[in-house]
């Protein structure tokens, strides 16, 4: 119809032949949209199920938009019990979500990244959710500190030198210490405590896609336009 709905698909990798694929509609509401950004296999299994974990948004027609969670059955394809619903009252997004396996919070669960803009402006999020996805543990309103946009893209776990689990939330600053927009990287820790941020960038306007672990580090990622070129890859 006019509206989106979650496409998922399960792929043997070996033969590359469909396993399953299904359309889940959980939002009955004419017009909305349901867009899934991000998936993860989940370790745990609160009902004895292998599961995927699903986050995504729900856009709404003439109203605030919407965060969801959801499981799905590997096997199957089938929804394990039902989507989950947030809303903070203005326009929310779910962009990205990685393993929380700390137990900052009171459990381990998921690390979810996305961006709303709660307070006026457009602001990156943390949100710390159990491995249901229906409880919250933590949030976390990531507002960069010279204030405008910031919007959160991809996050990362990470295991420090003292054994302790911290996330890496990367994202764009609209007004980066660099000139124009910046890729900015926010540490925080598994109780949810973000006091740190990082800015990367030129005079022009980069944005940050993606971040990943490496060796001896992370690395972040995105496009990076300049004056005669506005196809550059720019990778930190």
């Amino acid at each position: 119809g006019t509206g989106g709905r979650p496409l998922i698909m399960a792929i043997n990798g070996t033969t590359n032949t469909l396993i399953w694929g299904q359309i889940h509609d959980f939002v009955p509401a004419v017009g909305s949209k349901l867009i899934p950004s991000d998936l993860i296999a989940s370790p745990y299994q609160p009902f004895g199920l292998s599961e995927v974990f699903i986050v995504g948004t729900h856009y709404m027609p003439g109203g605030t938009d919407q965060v969801f969670t959801y499981r799905i059955d590997t096997v199957t394809g089938s929804p394990v019990g039902t989507a989950t619903l947030f809303d903070s009252g203005r326009n929310d997004e779910f962009t990205a979500v990685c393993l929380a396996t700390g137990t900052g919070g009171g459990n381990n669960g998921f690390l979810i990244t996305g961006s709303t803009n709660f307070n006026g402006d457009w602001d990156a999020i943390a949100l710390k959710i159990d491995d249901t996805g229906s409880l919250i543990n933590w949030s976390n309103i990531m507002d960069y500190s010279t204030g405008g946009d910031n919007y959160g893209a991809d996050v990362i776990q990470r295991l420090n030198t003292s054994s302790q689990w911290n996330y890496y939330l990367a994202g764009t600053v609209s007004n980066g210490s660099m000139g124009g927009s910046d890729m900015v990287v926010f540490f925080i820790d598994d109780n949810g405590i973000g006091n740190n941020e990082f800015t990367y960038g030129t005079i022009y306007s980069e944005r940050c896609s993606e971040i990943s672990n490496n060796a001896t580090g992370i690395s972040v990622y995105g496009n990076a336009p300049t004056a005669s070129d506005a196809g550059q890859e720019y990778y930190v």
